[in-house]
């Protein structure tokens, strides 16, 4: 896997999240819920070693997958590196990768920073939509 940036993306991680995730359901901008998605995956890994893992985690990981590969702020090699990482996360659903700063779920984490301060800029998320690239 490929190294984690050098800043560290866990605050600007946090602020995202207190400012665009919602209590309850979906957030309402791509950033959010990409922040949401990662964080809940990774929430259920560490503290219930996916035990709780249903289609709800399926449809987190997707949007994952659909919406965060992007050519526009991601070079050729760090979307695949992503991509890889994503179908990790599906892939090893019943042995997460637990390491801490090294797995792969800390990684997509930086990689959704990345990508809310690419589009700096709120993108909104329809309801409706089933998240389109």
């Amino acid at each position: 896997m490929t190294d984690l940036p050098e800043k560290d993306w866990r605050g600007e991680f946090r602020e995202i999240w207190n400012e665009l995730v919602p209590d309850r359901g979906r957030a309402d901008s791509y950033q959010g819920e990409l922040v949401r998605c990662i964080g809940r995956i990774t929430d259920e890994a560490y503290r219930n070693g996916n035990e709780n893992w249903n289609a709800s985690f399926e449809e987190m990981l997707n949007f994952l997958k659909e919406t965060l590969p992007d050519s526009r702020v991601f070079s050729e090699g760090e979307v695949r590196e992503i991509e890889r990482c994503i179908d990790s996360i599906g892939r090893d659903v019943e042995r997460p990768d637990l390491s801490g700063p090294t797995s792969t779920y800390y990684f997509i984490a930086s990689k959704c920073v990345a990508w809310c301060q690419h589009f700096h800029e709120r993108v909104p998320l329809d309801d409706n939509e089933n998240y389109p690239r």
